[in-house]
C-alpha cells in the first residue's frame, strides 16, 4: 500500500475538519463583488492547476471538490466549458490551530461562614454570597475549505465562499462525504444561469 506524503495527509486532516458533525453546525462566510453582473455568466471551468492540487497533479480532495462543484453548477444552469469558460473556479484548504476560552462563574459559601477574623455579626444576619470563577481552555483544530469564482475575462475574483468548522473523529470516516457536504453548503447562495443576484431576468 502505498504511503501518503506529509503534504497528502494535511489535505485529508483539512477535509475532517470541514463537517463537524452533530456537535457544531459548518460556518458559512460568502462574499461577492457588487460591481459583477452575473446574469451574463452562462459558462464555467475550473482553475489549472487548482489550488488544491500539488506536484504538478490533481489531488483526490481536488477531484472530490471539483465533482461536487461540478454538479452544483450544473444544477444551477451552468454549462461546463473547458476551452473557453466564462467563470472559473478554484478551491484552497487550510488547517488553523485554534483556543477556546470558558469563563464559569459559581457560587459559594458565604464570607460569613466561613473562617473570618471578625466575629461582630453574631449569626444575626446574612451576609451576601461569594462567587468564584472558573477558566478552562480548550485546543483544538479548524478545516477550511474556501471556494473562489473568478470572472476569466477579467481574471478578477468576483464570488468566494468560505465553510469552516472544527474537527471531529466522525467526519474522519466519510471525507469524501464531508467535502462534498462542505461545496454543496458553499453554494447555497450562488445564482443561477442567467439570473442575477437580484432576481431579474
Amino acid at each position: 500500500m502505498k504511503i501518503l506524503p506529509k503534504w497528502m495527509t494535511l489535505a485529508l486532516l483539512v477535509a475532517f475538519g470541514v463537517l463537524a458533525g452533530c456537535a457544531t453546525s459548518p460556518s458559512v462566510s460568502v462574499r461577492q463583488d457588487s460591481a459583477t453582473d452575473f446574469a451574463g455568466f452562462r459558462t464555467f471551468g475550473f482553475l489549472e492547476p487548482l489550488g488544491t492540487d500539488r506536484q504538478g497533479y490533481q489531488t483526490i480532495v481536488s477531484q472530490t471538490l471539483r465533482q461536487a462543484a461540478m454538479r452544483e453548477m450544473l444544477a444551477r444552469g451552468y454549462r461546463y466549458d473547458p476551452q473557453a469558460p466564462q467563470l472559473l473556479i478554484n478551491f484552497g484548504a487550510e488547517l488553523n490551530d485554534r483556543m477556546r476560552v470558558n469563563t464559569s462563574t459559581r457560587p459559594t459559601t458565604s464570607m460569613s461562614r466561613q473562617r473570618s477574623p471578625f466575629n461582630h455579626r453574631g449569626g444575626f444576619y446574612n451576609t451576601w454570597p461569594m462567587y468564584t470563577q472558573t477558566t478552562t481552555v480548550t485546543q483544538y483544530q479548524e478545516g477550511a475549505i474556501s471556494i473562489d469564482v473568478v470572472d476569466a475575462g477579467r481574471r478578477q475574483l468576483v464570488w468566494e465562499s468560505v465553510v469552516s468548522s472544527r474537527m471531529t473523529n466522525s467526519t474522519r470516516n466519510d471525507v469524501a462525504a464531508a467535502l462534498d457536504e462542505a461545496v454543496t453548503l458553499g453554494f447555497g447562495r450562488f445564482p443561477i444561469a442567467g439570473v442575477g443576484f437580484g432576481g431579474s431576468q
